[in-house]
């Protein structure tokens, strides 16, 4: 646990490095902690498509998951840093407005599978809390049609949210195959992207869904019988590495930000939902991050 933690800190160091030295930081970014501690008030941003991190219980409507958690864990001690009483005021995120959120400064944070990127010139990252990578969800009776490893894909529809990596990646890796990508704004108002993809590979419209893995697996959750479905390759194409959301160049908050992270009590709510090997999706990340690079 010691190395793991040694080594999200060392990168969170490379990540700022790169980050303030290539895109400079607007001056009104350094106001997080001042802003929280007059006014009282945590402004944090969170999805209700993304389970298991953030999402919606049917028929009511409230958050649930990881991000819920930690945004208590956030709040606590936050209270206990400035000595007052926090309130949290909750904002709904979406693949495709996370970023411009955070950038804008409509919130303090955004909490959910944003993998890291060095060099952003929008936002900065938290250290590492979770990995994972790409994978397709198919029809198990279909699942010979897709072969990530010895196929281009050619003539494939694959069903990909929109705005997000799994999208790019769609485009160099499998340039042959047919990207559908399911958009969480349609006409102004929200939609679940990832339902729509569940429903049009269901009716046969797109031959698989290609997505990060934890959250493929979340949304196997909801259905009723999850056994006619499979999910491809067993380990990952990719490595990707989970971040929260920050605003650009605000060091104090994203130290404080790191060390929530860092804190026991992070550690419980983190078994709660991915179990006792919980820092991340695997137990040994180095070893699968090594797998999907061979």
């Amino acid at each position: 646990m010691k190395n793991n933690r040694l080594a999200l800190i060392t990168l969170s160091v490379v990540i700022s490095i790169l980050s303030s030295t290539l895109f400079p930081s607007p001056s009104w970014a350094q106001r997080v902690m001042g802003k929280i501690q007059q006014t009282g008030v945590l402004r944090y941003a969170m999805r209700k498509d993304a389970v298991p991190f953030g999402f919606s219980n049917p028929g009511t409507n409230e958050w649930n998951g990881y991000c819920l958690d930690f945004a208590r864990t956030v709040r606590d001690r936050l209270s206990r840093r400035l000595g007052r009483e926090i309130k949290t005021e909750y904002v709904q995120s979406t693949a495709e407005t996370r970023r411009d959120l955070v950038s804008n400064g409509a919130v303090d944070i955004e909490c959910g599978p944003n993998t890291i990127k060095f060099g952003d010139y929008q936002v900065d990252y938290s250290i590492p809390f979770f990995v994972t990578g790409t994978q397709f969800l198919v029809i198990r009776d279909n699942q010979s049609q897709v072969n990530p490893f010895y196929s281009n894909m050619q003539g494939l529809k694959i069903g990909v949210v929109a705005g997000t990596l799994t999208e790019r990646f769609l485009g160099y890796r499998y340039p042959a195959a047919e990207a559908r990508a399911f958009r969480t704004t349609v006409g102004g108002e929200y939609q679940d992207a990832r339902l729509q993809a569940m429903n049009a590979l269901k009716k046969g419209e797109i031959n698989a869904i290609a997505g990060d893995g934890i959250l493929l697996r979340g949304e196997l959750s909801w259905q009723n019988e999850p056994n006619n479905f499979a999910i491809v390759p067993e380990l990952p194409l990719t490595c990707d590495y989970y971040g929260m959301l920050l605003p650009k160049g605000d060091y104090q908050w994203q130290e404080f930000v790191n060390s929530v992270l860092l804190s026991s009590e992070h550690d419980r709510v983190l078994v709660e939902y991915f179990g006792s090997n919980a820092r991340y999706e695997y137990a040994q990340p180095r070893n699968f991050c090594g797998a999907t690079s061979q």
